[in-house]
């Protein structure tokens, strides 16, 4: 590998044109020699690739529609530059901003340890610059049946995941995990990868000078019903998965979800968790 490997990075935009054009404008003042963005665009349905191609006339910007979830998404957009020769692929959320040598940190520690299967940055809250969303990524509870990010400095080998939100994955990894799962449409793809990861032999790591700043998003407010119902179908497919003595972190995990949901009286929300629960 040559002293500073090239590295593709991909976004995924959906509806939100004015972030992917803040992140892009935080990707330019990267201090790291040899990298290049791409953008998919997975369905929007306002005119985020007519304001992403008036603003950037230069970007690698490509489609799909409609919507096809984000880890289908993301995949497409790593096999797209996969197929273009990547070895190093930055996953970033286009809800960032970079620090300018958050990439050069990424492939610093990357490079630090051969075992490393992902490495992820330290992510921080766009609106108080100075509290940790995520160290990285998080844990799994099997016995709660919930994953929870990290908001503070831990060793490497205590996270179960890193969050998608910021993870340099070197070519040979996701060749030999197959990408993602698509089976999980939307939430606990990360969750999934990190377990893989490690399952496969690899190690995780966070660079812990790699900062990267992510905004509150929608989906991490208020779940819809409809976001409702991924998470809690995509939870149960992770225990599935993973877990022989699934149909514990499954109950307490759904029960708990369902639970909070009805004392808000959200009954509609209640009825989105019964039916991923089910459909999963």
């Amino acid at each position: 590998m040559t002293q500073t490997p090239p590295v593709h990075i991909t976004l995924i935009n959906y509806n939100r044109y004015e972030d992917t054009l803040e992140c892009l404008r935080s990707l330019d003042q990267l201090d790291y020699p040899d990298f290049h963005v791409m953008v998919l665009d997975n369905g929007s349905e306002n005119d985020s690739v007519e304001r992403l191609r008036a603003a950037r006339p230069e970007l690698d910007l490509q489609t799909v529609t409609p919507n096809c979830g984000f880890t289908r998404a993301q995949n497409t957009a790593m096999r797209y530059v996969l197929d273009r020769g990547a070895e190093l692929v930055w996953m970033l959320n286009n809800d960032t901003v970079v620090a300018p040598d958050a990439l050069s940190k990424l492939v610093e520690k990357l490079r630090s340890d051969e075992r490393y299967g992902a490495v992820g940055s330290v992510v921080m809250d766009m609106a108080d610059r100075e509290r940790i969303q995520a160290w990285g990524g998080g844990r799994v509870s099997y016995f709660m049946g919930r994953a929870r990010h990290v908001s503070h400095k831990v060793d490497d080998a205590t996270l179960d995941y890193l969050t998608g939100a910021s993870m340099l994955i070197p070519r040979k990894v996701l060749e030999q995990l197959d990408m993602l799962d698509e089976a999980f449409f939307l939430y606990w793809d990360d969750a999934d990868f990190g377990t893989r990861v490690r399952k496969a032999g690899w190690k995780l790591g966070v660079a812990e000078s790699s900062r990267i700043w992510h905004k509150e998003s929608a989906t991490t407010q208020k779940r819809s019903p409809s976001m409702e119902y991924h998470f809690s179908r995509s939870m149960v497919r992770f225990f599935k998965k993973h877990y022989r003595g699934s149909a514990w972190p499954v109950t307490v995990g759904i029960g708990g979800q369902w639970a909070k949901r009805a004392l808000q009286g959200d009954f509609k929300r209640c009825a989105a968790v019964w039916k991923g629960w089910r459909e999963a």
